[in-house]
């Protein structure tokens, strides 16, 4: 197979960072447009078949596909183009700079070094004169940063959700391979009272000191879920995030809202979060009559765990291993990522693996290191051939 290009991966890198791609839903920007359309030429030039799927207000998906000369194992690399804003940024987040071997500009880490990575693995695949036996696919999703609405809309669709066996989606994990990663559960918990005037509180029941108790009581379930534990991820958490309440000075408040997250662990998801703050609800009611609340799942996503014995990581872990001549740490991962919607949705196997450090995401000075870009380009590349032979 022919050696992945350095300096095509750099100059390919420079493209993608210096063409904004904020998501919409964060400031308002025109989103990923013009970057998916970068994405759809590279990939037809490559000889790759492109198709796009269209998302919301123009915004698209893009899914490049390298068939296969036999009947081989089919293995899709996924990653996002959007980013988050630029407002605190301390650099010019669109006109990329290398410095001491790392390259600068707004979405350098999260994720346009990886999605940079796959798109030259898929070029020198074609190249080879030894393709992988099995199809080879890229997807280019929008909007990971607000709502996971591209990842969503690829995994429901009849056909898309049917052209893969096994994903690696590439957040950045310092080229750790990360086989599991917490989910998250957003809720809202509403307490209600009766409002009453301000020099007669006892005629009225105060939802905010009800909902004081499901504060207090939140603490305890800290301290149980402390006992909870998975060997790679740990314990879930969870904490209050905002607290609204109160209509005036002189109103005994009649309602309360507390927003809640909490992060999951495989066997403990957002489904067993809800049954325990809705347990805090019968449990106060049961001892109060005055007490009335309800409490409704915002948004949820799944934790992710995927068997260290999976051909996938098998094969992953021998890229790895050919490439740098060691063995890559395999891990958990605190964060979520939309790798657990194709193992959940598509029961397909899934990993995580990226150039970058996800402590740069986000970062008022975001960067990767060229050296991990390239790196990771080499893996993709021999993981994808020897995928489908396995």
């Amino acid at each position: 197979m022919p050696k992945i290009r350095k300096q095509e991966v750099i100059s390919l890198l420079r493209d993608l960072v210096s063409i904004s791609s904020i998501n919409p839903n964060i400031e308002g920007e025109q989103g990923e447009k013009e970057l998916s359309h970068f994405i759809v030429e590279f990939l037809e030039k490559a000889g790759i078949k492109v198709q796009t799927q269209d998302v919301v207000d123009g915004r698209f998906n893009v899914i490049g596909t390298l068939k296969g000369s036999g009947n081989g194992r089919r293995l899709m690399f996924n990653g996002h183009t959007d980013t988050v804003g630029v407002r605190n940024m301390s650099i010019d987040p669109f006109k990329p700079v290398v410095e001491n071997g790392r390259l600068h500009g707004r979405g350098a880490c999260d994720m346009k070094g990886s999605i940079a990575a796959m798109m030259v693995a898929m070029k020198t695949l074609t190249e080879s004169r030894s393709p992988p036996k099995g199809d080879v696919v890229i997807s280019t999703v929008v909007g990971e940063e607000f709502d996971n609405v591209g990842t969503k809309k690829l995994i429901c669709d009849p056909y898309f959700s049917k052209i893969a066996d096994a994903v690696i989606v590439g957040e950045p994990t310092t080229l750790q391979l990360a086989i599991a990663h917490k989910g998250y559960a957003l809720a809202e918990l509403e307490t209600q009272g009766k409002a009453a005037h301000g020099s007669i509180p006892d005629k009225g029941i105060d939802a905010i000191e009800k909902m004081a108790k499901v504060v207090l009581r939140i603490e305890d379930l800290k301290k149980e879920y402390d006992l909870k534990n998975h060997e790679m991820l740990g314990s879930p958490k969870i904490h209050t995030s905002i607290i609204q309440g109160g209509r005036e000075w002189s109103v005994v408040p009649d309602q309360c809202l507390l927003k809640i997250e909490a992060r999951t662990i495989p066997r403990y998801g957002s489904g067993e979060v809800m049954q325990d703050l809705q347990k805090i609800i019968e449990e106060f009611s049961s001892r109060d009559h005055d007490f009335k609340a309800k409490v409704k799942l915002v948004d949820a996503g799944e934790p992710l765990e995927t068997s260290p014995n999976e051909p996938l990581v098998r094969t992953l872990q021998a890229a790895f291993r050919e490439t740098k001549k060691v063995d890559p740490q395999i891990v958990g991962v605190p964060y979520y990522t939309e790798a657990s919607l194709f193992a959940g949705k598509l029961g397909i196997p899934s990993c995580v693996m990226g150039a970058g450090d996800v402590q740069q995401a986000h970062a008022a000075d975001e960067f990767v290191k060229t050296s991990d870009v390239i790196d990771v380009a080499e893996i993709y590349a021999l993981a994808a051939r020897n995928f489908s032979e396995n």
